[in-house]
């Protein structure tokens, strides 16, 4: 049964900055600069931030001073998207190997990704492109007016077509302040819920952490003393959190309801954008794996193209020529 996908939107629109809705969600978002990067939140976040900043400000004179207030939190951005079979990498370690140690990342850096695209559905026409549009729209709004779009990366590869997609991705592993608690805390904390009392399972935990290459099992031994798993949130159609080994299986061409935050670092000289998963919820599976040519148990000896309509007659004999003879014979 296919989804309500009006409800979904509402839902999206009631919980978050549904980026569809164009303009109307570009006017309640702003960049909000940290010490180190920029991050999209909401303005009215940012407008709380300045007010309770003022207050603080204005308390440190006194014999009761406040505490700093905590900058703003991330806007939720939104879209209802397919995650594409191209370029997908979003797997627990992102097929990492030792040999990327040295040449890419190591794997405490390991970044799960995939490409969000259209999911090309009747239901949801126009609105891939409008929230393609609008995070275009952010991307450029926060990059000097003297800098060319072309050399910002990380979301949108500008060396595709317009609309063509913009990659997600998760950070699994993160480093815990206090290495005391770290075995306690492997399979207890939830993947984005602090506040959470489930125990996750076995496979969450770093030390049994899924790997694609049997030579990273000595990197992940060494990470499992600093750090800490945290899994993608991504859940299945029932509403499951998604074990980290199912992950290609169960995402990989699934139409989802993708949740993120958008965030700019400007390293090296370049821009660089990165678009976070907060949640995915899987709407549609991805389509079954079948082959490109049926299989069939034999090959006819006579053509049977007439057996599929449960004609019993025999096949039309194969047209002949009729010699001809001269002379009017």
């Amino acid at each position: 049964m296919a989804p309500d996908f009006e409800t979904v939107r509402n839902d999206l629109r009631m919980k978050t900055v549904y980026l569809a809705d164009g303009e109307d969600a570009l006017d309640g978002l702003m960049w909000y600069k940290t010490k180190a990067f920029d991050r999209v939140v909401t303005r009215d976040a940012a407008e709380e931030y300045d007010k309770e900043y003022a207050e603080y400000s204005q308390s440190q004179g006194s014999s009761v001073p406040l505490d700093t207030p905590s900058a703003p939190s991330p806007a939720t951005l939104s879209a209802i998207v397919r995650l594409s079979n191209y370029k997908y990498f979003m797997t627990a370690c992102s097929d990492w190997h030792p040999d990327f140690s040295k040449a890419i990342l190591p794997l405490k850096d390991v970044r799960p990704s995939a490409i969000a695209e259209d999911p090309c559905l009747a239901a949801l026409s126009g609105d891939f492109e409008a929230a393609w549009g609008a995070i275009d729209e952010l991307i450029r709004g926060v990059l000097p007016v003297e800098t060319d779009a072309m050399q910002s990366i990380g979301v949108i590869d500008r060396a595709k077509r317009p609309y063509f997609g913009f990659k997600v991705g998760h950070k699994v592993f993160e480093k815990i302040q206090n290495t005391v608690d770290a075995p306690r805390r492997q399979a207890e904390d939830p993947p984005d819920d602090e506040d959470s009392d489930e125990e996750l399972e076995p496979e969450f935990a770093i030390e049994n952490w899924p790997l694609a290459n049997p030579e990273a099992e000595i990197h992940l031994d060494k990470l499992s003393r600093t750090h800490l798993a945290k899994p993608i949130p991504a859940y299945n159609l029932a509403g499951h959190l998604i074990r980290p080994s199912r992950y290609a299986a169960e995402l990989k061409g699934a139409i989802v309801r993708l949740e993120f935050s958008l965030n700019h670092w400007f390293i090296n000289s370049r821009h660089i954008f990165t678009a976070d998963v907060t949640r995915i919820r899987v709407l549609v599976p991805p389509p079954p794996f079948d082959t490109p040519t049926p299989k069939r148990k034999r090959v006819a000896k006579v053509d049977d193209f007439y057996d599929d309509d449960g004609d019993t007659d025999s096949p039309p004999p194969t047209p002949t020529k009729r010699a001809k003879y001269a002379n009017g014979s």
